[in-house]
């Protein structure tokens, strides 16, 4: 496989996890590089790594292979598998908002049979799930690392997604009630400033745009590269 998501601790050791290359197979694994230069194999079998997290106080890692959600406490050592509800079946953003201690959001990919399209909010450490819905066209795919959570000037939850191929950016301010498009444009990677900024990042296929007042207006800071990874 190849590496597909990768975050460091303040220890300066180095999360890594690989993808599987052959669609329904889970020859992933996640890996921590030490500082000594060391490698060591944290969790085998998964599928795509697609999402970490630390909490605030970086006492806990949170991690998905996009079928499962982990948690370590201990580096990397030892790892215990959450409960997970019915739905989301594959989970494409994984995000702690700025200052939550145990609150986590997990974004599904698309509407099936069996699942609503929304993004599903633990506010216990992942042993409860509420779920906020995405009131749109239930055509809309939901994008891969494109979630994004902020809590000050003013709470707002963010998602890129794609209907019949037009890409748009969305907020919404009221828990999924109602849902405004603030780009058009896709997000490959976001990033919401921890400060009470207001300011929230969208890096695309050819540049990096910053958002001020929660996403009211919007520049580009940074043109002729795509933006895979804000941090």
């Amino acid at each position: 496989g190849r590496f597909n998501d990768v975050i460091a601790d303040p220890r300066g050791r180095v999360f890594c996890g690989t993808v599987a290359l052959e669609v329904g197979t889970r020859p992933g694994r996640l890996y921590r590089l030490d500082t000594d230069g060391s490698v060591h194999p944290m969790l085998e079998n998964i599928t795509v790594s697609n999402g970490m997290a630390f909490t605030l106080d970086h006492r806990h890692l949170y991690y998905t292979d996009s079928l499962g959600l982990y948690e370590t406490t201990n580096g990397g050592e030892s790892w215990a598998r959450l409960q997970m509800p019915a739905c989301p079946k594959i989970i494409t953003s994984l995000v702690l908002p700025p200052g939550a201690s145990n609150t986590i959001y997990i974004a599904d990919r698309e509407k099936s049979d069996e699942c609503e399209l929304g993004i599903y909010r633990s506010r216990d450490g992942g042993a409860n799930w509420d779920l906020i819905p995405v009131g749109l066209d239930q055509s809309l795919q939901l994008r891969y690392w494109s979630l994004a959570v902020a809590t000050e000037p003013q709470e707002g939850i963010y998602i890129s997604g794609g209907i019949a191929g037009e890409e748009k950016f969305y907020r919404t301010t009221d828990e999924g009630k109602t849902w405004e498009a603030l780009l058009d444009h896709r997000c490959f990677a976001t990033y919401v400033d921890p400060n009470p900024s207001g300011k929230i990042f969208c890096g695309g296929p050819n540049r990096l745009l910053v958002g001020k007042d929660g996403g009211d207006s919007w520049n580009a800071i940074l043109s002729g590269k795509a933006i895979w990874e804000i941090a």
